[in-house]
Order: C-alpha cells, then sequence, then structure tokens
C-alpha cells in the first residue's frame, strides 16, 4: 500500500504543470505564491515535483491536501489557466486513498473520511508489538483480540504483529491461536487454522529451544569443554539426555532469567499471509548446516543428520519434520518452509497464498 504522501505528490506531479498547480493553489489560499515559495523567478518553469513538493508543505495536513484534490477534481476536463486540465490516474488515486480512510462520493465529488476504518488501523496499531514475556500481558492482548479482531480481517490492509516471549505457555499459546485464526481468515483459509497452528507452534518450540541449549552449552563447556561448535554430536546428546532426565523447567527458568527472548511475526499483505520465528541466539555452524540439510538446501559438502530419527533434534520438539508435512498439504511450494541466517539472528517461517 502506498503512503499516504505519495499518492498526493504523484497526483499532483503528473496532473498539473506549474501554472495551473498555482492557481489552484491560489483557489485555496489567496496569498499563495509558488514562485516564492520554490525560489524560482516569475519567468522560470517550475518543475512539476518541485510545485508538488511546494504544494504539499504549504499545506501539511491530509484534510488540506484532500481538499486540493477535490479542486483538481472539480476542474477535471475543464479550462486550467492556459490549457484543458486532466485529472491522471484519477481512478487509482481515489482507490489508494480508499485504503487511507478516505471514501470518494462521486455525486458530491468530496472525499469523506472514514472513521470506522480509522479505528481499525488504531487497533492494528495498538496490538502491532505484543510484548508477552509476562502472562498478564498475553491474557490483556487476549482480550483485546476476541472483543476487536474482526477489525483486523481485511485484505485492504496491510498489517503484522510481533510478538515478544520466552516460551509457549497456555496463555500466550492462546493469544497465538487467536492471531493464527485472524490471519488465516484475511485470506479464506480459516478452515485450515488447526494445520496451520500445529506448524506455527512447532517452530516456536523451535525457537524456544534453541535458547534452552545457549544456556545448557555454557554449562557443557564449564564441566566438560564439550560446546556445539567443537562436538555438536556430544553436545546434542547431552542436551537430549538432560531435558530427558530433568524436563525442560529448569533451563526455561535460567533462559528466561538471562531474558532470552524470541519473536514470532505474523503479516498480512495483500496476497499471503506469512508466519515466522525469529531467534537471537547464535548458532554454530554445524547446526546451520543440519537446519538447511533438513529443509532441502543444497550444500558444497555432504551432511549427515545427527538424531534423524530423534524427536528431540534440532530442540524441535518433532520439528522440522512435521512442519514440512503440514505444509505440504497447504500449499505447492516445493520448499515452503523459508530459512534466513542473519549476523545476529535465524529467522524460519512459511507463507500461504490467499484462497480467491
Amino acid at each position: 500500500m502506498k503512503k499516504f504522501s505519495h499518492i498526493i505528490k504523484d497526483a499532483l506531479t503528473l496532473s498539473l504543470n506549474s501554472d495551473q498547480a498555482n492557481q489552484l493553489a491560489r483557489e485555496m489560499d489567496g496569498k499563495f505564491s509558488l514562485s516564492r515559495l520554490t525560489g524560482f523567478g516569475e519567468r522560470i518553469a517550475i518543475p512539476n515535483h518541485a510545485a508538488a513538493e511546494a504544494i504539499m508543505k504549504y499545506f501539511p495536513t491530509e484534510e488540506e491536501q484532500i481538499e486540493f484534490l477535490q479542486w483538481m477534481i472539480h476542474y477535471d476536463g475543464k479550462f486550467l489557466y492556459d490549457r484543458s486540465f486532466h485529472f491522471h490516474n484519477i481512478k487509482d488515486t481515489i482507490h489508494q486513498l480508499a485504503l487511507h480512510k478516505w471514501i470518494y462520493d462521486a455525486d458530491t465529488r468530496h472525499f469523506f473520511r472514514d472513521s470506522f476504518h480509522l479505528e481499525k488501523l488504531n487497533f492494528l496499531d495498538a496490538i502491532q508489538a505484543m510484548d508477552i514475556r509476562d502472562s498478564a500481558r498475553a491474557r490483556e492482548y487476549l482480550a483485546l483480540l476476541k472483543e476487536r479482531k474482526e477489525e483486523a480481517v481485511t485484505r485492504d490492509v496491510e498489517w503484522s504483529v510481533t510478538m515478544r516471549l520466552y516460551s509457549m505457555n497456555q496463555d500466550s499459546g492462546s493469544l497465538i491461536h487467536e492471531v493464527v485464526d485472524m490471519l488465516l481468515r484475511c485470506v479464506q483459509r480459516q478452515a485450515q487454522l488447526s494445520d496451520v497452528f500445529v506448524a506455527v507452534k512447532e517452530l516456536v518450540i523451535n525457537a524456544s529451544k534453541a535458547n534452552y541449549k545457549q544456556v545448557f552449552e555454557r554449562q557443557t563447556e564449564s564441566a566438560y569443554g564439550i560446546t556445539a561448535r567443537n562436538n555438536y554430536p556430544a553436545f546434542l546428546e547431552m542436551f537430549r539426555k538432560e531435558i530427558e532426565d530433568n524436563g525442560q523447567e529448569n533451563l526455561a527458568r535460567l533462559a528466561e532469567g538471562e531474558d532470552r527472548f524470541f519473536d514470532i511475526i505474523f503479516k498480512n499483505s495483500r496476497f499471503s499471509v506469512s508466519f515466522w520465528t525469529q531467534n537471537y541466539a547464535k548458532i554454530a555452524p554445524p547446526e546451520k548446516k543440519q537446519l538447511m540439510k533438513m529443509l532441502d538446501y543444497k550444500l558444497a559438502e555432504d551432511v549427515t543428520l545427527v538424531d534423524e530419527e530423534d524427536p528431540l533434534k534440532e530442540g524441535g520438539g518433532m520439528g522440522i519434520k512435521l512442519v514440512r508435512r503440514v505444509l505440504a498439504g497447504l500449499t505447492t511450494d516445493p520448499q515452503p518452509l523459508k530459512l534466513v541466517f542473519y549476523p545476529e539472528s535465524t529467522k524460519i517461517g512459511f507463507f500461504l497464498p490467499r484462497v480467491d
């Protein structure tokens, strides 16, 4: 979706020469002088883009710029200054402005602010960044979503939600479920809620256990000199045994004490929705190659999967294999699970296209 200012600037630049722009601006304010504002002499042709920028700076509010467009519509097809005026791409301009809460009525040739749309945007702004490291916040957001999530079920408005958390518990799990449902309804895939939630849940488990590994690695390095970098198979076996013997609670508590969080990113765009986890734990090279191997990325060297049938491999529960099986029934993409290694984080997720 184009920014409001870009829509206005494009409309002015493509449709008006400087003389026409100056006359229309003087319809709104008789004191307006384009040559004075731009610094160009009276006899010098002012570039269209410079004229547009000067008008938008002089009339800075949305209401004023909308009024200017109404004057353009009023003169469309009529004589303006020294020639007939034509408003280029008027239909597209009206459509783009509707996405920004300005609705055009052809009978009155007037734009009206859509207050309901404004409330929708305010709601989406309120849930854009959800820090739910405190479970009480997760419950607050859940109550808000249940009350108002219908406002976000739209194709026309692009939006995203980022959740920051330590792990998935009952409260955060319920909130994640609500957001997944909200996204799927935007692309008419609500019938697939159960499958998609399973895939997202496994990615969340994978992200939380990656943090547990970071905490555990310091213990194994201190006690035995073993890390994921210098002896990955041995480290993975020790990690598996720690969870088998003692569960995840100790590691989860340590990770929370060190504020080792990760993010879940949900995004609604015009033609698809996407689900991502982003973890800020540093991943050892052997582990990166293991993950790439599981996702069928081509590697320059042969990599053998460690504990391929172990449900605790890569800290992902039944993890990656389960996610890929779920996605195989939802998309025709031969490699539906996407992976990006950034310098300071790892991102993994998937897209689902809109069902028309």
